[in-house]
């Protein structure tokens, strides 16, 4: 893959991120007390990794230092049938602004 098709790609997965952890603090904060994960979780991945053409991500989502998800979705690459786990290890190109 190109140097360039790598940098685009790995943006879009650090921009996925960002909107997947900003996107369910609200959520997340909604519930009372309880630790359930809000009930569109699933749904809401689902459309978000088909907007930004991302195969697979791990999600992460804690709330006052515990883990409320940690669940993996979709393939770790294309053409390759392994699936995403909470252990799945991705790299990133971007970790802040540019």
């Amino acid at each position: 893959m190109p140097c360039s098709q790598l940098s685009r790609r790995c943006a879009r997965l650090a921009t996925l991120r960002v909107i997947c952890a900003l996107a369910f603090t609200g959520s997340v904060q909604a519930q009372a007390s309880g630790t359930a994960p809000p009930a569109d979780l699933s749904t809401y991945v689902a459309a978000s990794m088909k907007t930004f053409s991302v195969p697979g991500l791990a999600l992460a989502i804690v709330k006052d230092g515990k883990i409320l998800v940690d669940q993996g979705f979709g393939v770790r690459k294309l053409g390759d049938p392994t699936a995403v786990d909470e252990h799945t290890m991705f790299g990133i190109a971007v970790a802040g602004p540019v």
